[in-house]
């Protein structure tokens, strides 16, 4: 039996890599059903995304902190009319 290196260095701790989140807005198209809002949300949740803001009065979306990945898939859902940064509006 050989004895364990005692000058090796220790092995480093585990890291956990979190996914680089985008904060935006995402806009489903007129007469998208709540069911595809709602499985887009989970999706970012499950992602490690966050929802922010609901939106069901003038617009039909929501406003998330959003992982890459997720961004990726919403660009060709087909319920999706658009997506934008969230951020400060002003007017002047």
């Amino acid at each position: 039996l050989t004895p364990p290196n005692r000058h090796s260095s220790p092995s480093a701790p585990p890291t956990t890599a979190y996914p680089a989140l985008l904060k935006d807005i995402v806009i489903f198209k007129e007469g998208t059903c709540q069911e595809d809002i709602t499985k887009a949300e989970n999706d970012i949740i499950d992602q490690g995304g966050n929802i922010t803001n609901r939106y069901n009065t003038a617009l039909l979306g929501f406003a998330a902190s959003i992982p890459e990945s997720s961004i990726q898939a919403l660009n060709i859902h087909p319920s999706v009319d658009y997506i934008e940064p969230d951020g400060v509006v002003t007017t002047q």
